[in-house]
């Protein structure tokens, strides 16, 4: 993807929703403190399936709570459980990505253990090109967090 910081933050996979509530806050502000991002994506808390998903954004979410809104980056996030659209809507915020097709499969294929199951049903759609299929390969949707809508 062309990342040149990348941080893996010593979490295993499946185990975050078991971390302390306040040490995760803490990782994500000391890494915006670090990052000084404008733009934040994450998990939308409650709608994103996965319990590790849920507890990262919720996690992500406080943290930029915490600052002055003066000083928050955009927190953008991702939302996919079966209720999202009477829960959120539709997503605002939509990017063709088509241009970074290749580099998008090329990702999700390196990480074969969170994709495999995924990738071998949507490289076949995408051989006969299934339009839900090529929507989801060339289109990246998220939802702009509403602080007066705030999860908690």
């Amino acid at each position: 993807m062309g990342l040149t910081d990348l941080r893996m933050m010593g979490l295993r996979d499946k185990t975050i929703e078991f971390e302390d509530d306040e040490k995760m806050i803490q990782l994500v502000t000391d890494l915006i403190e670090d990052t000084n991002p404008s733009v934040i994506i994450s998990f939308y808390p409650g709608l994103s399936v996965h319990p590790d998903h849920d507890a990262t954004g919720r996690a992500v979410v406080r943290a930029v709570r915490r600052m002055s809104e003066s000083e928050r980056p955009k927190l953008y996030t991702i939302a996919f459980s079966k209720n999202t659209a009477e829960v959120l809507g539709e997503p605002d915020i939509i990017h063709n990505v088509e241009a970074a097709a290749q580099k998008k499969l090329n990702t999700l294929n390196s990480h074969a253990s969170q994709t495999v199951w995924m990738m071998r049903d949507m490289e076949k759609r995408l051989a006969e090109k299934d339009p839900d299929a090529l929507k989801w390969l060339h289109t990246e949707r998220f939802f702009t967090y509403k602080w007066d809508k705030d999860f908690e």
